[in-house]
């Protein structure tokens, strides 16, 4: 008789079903399957607390991203769980009391897709700040102002902006604000104030003090991020409650110096009324990975506007990276499978 695979019950999306998307390279298909093979994975994503409980009455693992209470009652609901694991660098979500009583240990594990997108948000930013694609097309159509021609450069004469570039921004000492401070928000939050940005945030859910303080964190009521960003970056999770958080109302608060940024999903936004903004100059720019229809169709407004910076919804990285995530995530379910303690357990 074959051994029992252990079961996993999957409360979101995350990387592992990325790995297994059909356009994949049947190479990349077949790797993804060979990883994931010693376990039999349940997703339950419903966020139905009943549907969740029965998932797992006979699981061993759970992989939660936070998006869910554990609550006691479902730890209780399942005798043979051995470890909830939070894909993600904090435990927001599980009630430890409970977990500790039921000597079910929790375990988080950081995500490199969430580094990356915090990488991509700031990429983003670098992109508009400094004029990255419009200068890259400027030379590429061959842009020479009147009266100038190519020479060669000598000590003391060079052809320093020759398409006389204005607005030219800095990060440094800007004021950053995040809507959402889960764990790539606060990814976002690190990396910006190591360029010497003010961070302020809102959230559903104020961090505790300890927290802010460990990440250098203002907070600041809802309306007041826009009204004090340079820079408005949207992590919020897009759930039903959060469409179309943000508004016209909202976007006017903004000053039609500031830029705002959306690595999480676009019908947090109002369309039209960002595209009035962006249109009407109201605010400085955008930056997008993500988009309303995906892939974007032909002839989107987006693309006749030249104070925005479009990419193709890859922030969270590759499947070189979605396939490490993956096998350091399962990784630490098998060490514990064959008896081994978790890694990163939560205390407290």
């Amino acid at each position: 008789m074959a051994e029992r695979k252990p079961k996993v019950v999957i409360t979101s999306q995350g990387a592992t079903r990325n790995l297994l998307r059909p356009d994949h390279s049947p190479e990349r298909r077949a790797r993804a399957a060979a990883l994931l093979a010693p376990f039999e994975l349940v997703w339950e994503t419903s966020g139905d607390p009943a549907r969740v409980a029965a998932a797992l009455t006979d699981a061993d693992f759970l992989v939660t991203e936070n998006e869910i209470p554990i609550t006691r009652e479902l730890l209780a609901g399942a005798p043979r769980l051995r470890l909830v694991q939070i894909a993600g660098r904090r435990c927001v979500a599980v009630d430890l009391a409970a977990a500790r009583e039921l000597a079910i240990p929790v375990a988080t594990c950081p995500l490199r897709g969430t580094l990356a997108v915090a990488e991509h948000t700031i990429a983003l930013m670098f992109g508009l700040s400094k004029h990255v694609v419009q200068g890259d097309r400027a030379i590429r159509r061959g842009e020479i102002p009147p009266g100038k021609q190519p020479t060669p450069v000598m000590p003391g004469r060079a052809s320093y902006n020759w398409l006389s570039f204005g607005n030219i921004g800095l990060l440094d000492s800007a004021t950053l604000c995040i809507l959402g401070p889960g764990d790539i928000g606060l990814t976002v939050a690190e990396l910006a104030r190591g360029l010497g940005m003010r961070v302020c945030y809102w959230g559903r859910r104020r961090l505790p003090a300890a927290e802010e303080a460990q990440f250098g964190l203002t907070y600041v009521d809802f309306d007041d991020a826009f009204r004090q960003a340079d820079w408005l970056s949207v992590h919020v999770l897009f759930i039903e409650a959060t469409r179309g958080l943000i508004g016209a109302r909202e976007l006017a608060l903004m000053r039609p110096t500031a830029f705002f940024i959306n690595t999480a999903r676009a019908p947090i936004v109002d369309e039209p009324a960002l595209l009035a903004a962006l249109r009407e100059r109201r605010i400085a720019g955008a930056g997008f990975d993500t988009y309303w229809e995906e892939p974007c169709p032909p002839n989107h407004p987006l693309y006749a506007l030249d104070n925005v910076v479009l990419t193709p919804h890859y922030a969270g990285g590759d499947f070189e990276i979605q396939e490490l995530e993956a096998a350091d995530l399962y990784g630490r379910l098998w060490r514990v499978w064959e008896g081994q303690p978790p890694r990163d357990v939560v205390e407290g």
